[in-house]
């Protein structure tokens, strides 16, 4: 008994002792912290001025990007300078690779022209056709009908065995379905080369628009320019680096 009543002293005494310590380290905590009061002045305004030391960032901040690689030739501002919009950044050199992609997107320029124009010309000839199946289609159908027709009256006078009606009968089912298909495939075949012509229209389309976008960016002079007013962040790179297409190469805060 004397033995567990020990135990439990020991225990009281060393959590007293822990709450003591958690009091003390509150108290030199806070010991030297400021106190802070405000009120409201019955007349006139009261004015504070708190001067502190930090580092201070932007709410918004926006990449500069190069569009096609190059090399650094200048960097024509500093860090923490303050630009505006149109303002040159840097100089750069391009080099023979995106020279060669204009030349690139010209020869498949001149071949998706080419396309297009041969699809048109199968397109003419597929319509022609057309044409012409449906005229030769209306005079062979005609025929069987009237073929057909002679032969019931006959077959049906008791003229002609019925085996030679049922042949003239056959001839123009199968004359009217041979026609059919050959007009269907005519019609896919025109569907086909539309889709066609369409597919590549598209990729000339995309292709100019590529193209105008290095043309645009070579006619810089490989000037780049801020896209807005704001002040010049980090700066990744420096002359004589050599940049990629779609690299970061500094930000400005907006």
């Amino acid at each position: 008994m004397s033995k567990y009543l020990n135990i439990k002293a020991i225990g009281i005494t060393i959590l007293a002792i822990l709450v003591l310590c958690l009091f003390l380290s509150k108290t030199i905590y806070s010991f030297n912290m400021p106190q802070i009061t405000a009120t409201i002045p019955f007349n006139g305004k009261l004015n504070k001025t708190e001067t502190t030391n930090g580092i201070a960032n932007w709410s918004e901040k926006e990449a500069v990007r190069i569009e096609v690689a190059g090399k650094v030739e200048e960097v024509l501002v500093k860090e923490g300078e303050t630009v505006y919009k149109g303002q040159e950044l840097m100089r750069l050199s391009f080099n023979n690779d995106e020279m060669n992609k204009i030349k690139e997107l010209n020869i498949a320029r001149a071949k998706l022209e080419l396309d297009i124009e041969n699809i048109n010309i199968k397109i003419k000839k597929a319509n022609a056709d057309l044409t012409a199946l449906k005229t030769e289609q209306a005079q062979e159908i005609k025929k069987a009908q009237d073929n057909y027709d002679r032969m019931s009256s006959l077959y049906l006078a008791g003229a002609i065995a019925q085996v030679e009606w049922e042949t003239a009968e056959y001839n123009l089912k199968s004359t009217i379905d041979k026609y059919n298909k050959q007009v269907a495939y005519l019609k896919n075949l025109m569907l086909t080369y539309n889709q066609d012509i369409k597919d590549k229209q598209l990729d000339l389309r995309n292709n100019d628009i590529q193209l105008a976008r290095y043309n645009d960016i070579l006619s810089t002079n490989g000037n780049i320019k801020a896209e807005t007013a704001g002040i010049v962040g980090e700066i990744v790179i420096s002359k004589g680096d050599i940049v990629t297409a779609n690299q970061s190469v500094m930000t400005i805060g907006i």
